[in-house]
């Protein structure tokens, strides 16, 4: 029987490169809910593991040096017969209740598209992707794609924007308390499936690690963002969840508040800006302010009933 430990162990040798918060990634491994399949040597040491959580595997690895020996094929079809077996007709691979990883990470597109500059991690290849592909999994994001973007903040200078200027007509400021309500009226109406992140009191100090810029038309709300200072790593933040009205879009909203975020995080001595599970369309949003691709994931998907 497995240890906790162990599958954070193999998690983080399997998957290096993978930038998300110890403490989400603990909470995840050791949630009462999920279904471990694994497999260990000779010597009893775990060297491949499946982690299934309803009709999601969030995580199935081997060990590099345990790879080519049928492991990870068995842990997969040990998956899918529990899910089918679960009376799930689908399994998905990467994001369920919560994610380690959005999908399987691979160094190239999976939807062949025009999208913005491409600093991909030397670590990621096509192992992942070849391997669940050869099984049958299909991209279920159809027509997009779906990666991860990194800034190096050093780099970054783009000072032609401040907090509190009048830029045509909106101006850029800190949300306090006061300001929740307005804000989740925005996010209601901009992108209600991010409405849940900003209903935390705690993000609306001003000493919090993560805080709220708002763009306001006069008094209405109209565009947010949050913006996270080392919540995943050391000396990283994030800039994330951009939200902008129906009535306010195509105005530069966005990516005003996005180059005032990253500004903010290079002033307070970050030296990059990661924002995860992102997909086609911010490549230009966040290209804007510099972000490069430097994951992209194969969001795998299988009908049990083929």
């Amino acid at each position: 029987m497995y240890q906790e430990q162990e599958l954070e162990k193999i998690f983080l040798k399997t998957f290096p490169f993978i930038i998300r918060d110890k403490k989400v990634v603990k909470k995840l491994l050791e949630c009462k809910d999920n279904i471990v399949f694994e497999e260990r040597d000779e010597d009893n040491n775990l060297v491949g593991i499946s982690v299934v959580n309803e009709n999601t595997i969030l995580l199935l690895c081997v060990d590099k040096e345990q790879r080519n020996k049928g492991i990870g094929s068995r842990l997969l079809k040990k998956s899918e017969h529990y899910i089918l077996s679960r009376g799930y007709d689908k399994v998905n691979v990467g994001a369920g209740f919560d994610y380690l990883m959005p999908g399987v990470p691979v160094n190239k597109k999976v939807f062949d598209e025009n999208l913005g500059r491409e600093n991909i991690f030397i670590a990621v290849d096509e192992t992942a992707y070849n391997f669940f592909k050869k099984r049958g999994y299909h991209h279920s994001w159809g027509e997009a794609n779906c990666f991860d973007l990194i800034q190096d903040l050093t780099k970054f200078n783009q000072n032609n924007i401040r907090l509190g200027k009048n830029i045509n007509g909106i101006v850029y400021e800190w949300a306090k308390l006061e300001d929740l309500n307005k804000v989740v009226d925005c996010v209601n109406d901009g992108h209600s499936e991010f409405t849940k992140f900003y209903q935390n009191d705690s993000f609306y100090s001003e000493d919090s690690k993560q805080r709220v810029l708002i763009a306001k038309d006069k008094d209405l709300v109209v565009g947010c963002i949050i913006i996270n200072c080392e919540t995943e790593e050391k000396e990283m933040g994030s800039a994330g969840c951009t939200t902008v009205r129906h009535s306010h879009r195509k105005r530069h909203i966005a990516s005003n508040m996005v180059i005032l975020g990253t500004q903010y995080l290079k002033e307070r001595g970050l030296k990059k800006s990661y924002i995860s599970y992102t997909y086609s369309g911010l490549d230009k949003l966040y290209g804007y302010a510099g972000y490069e691709i430097c994951i992209y994931y194969f969001m795998a998907e299988k009908d049990l009933n083929d």
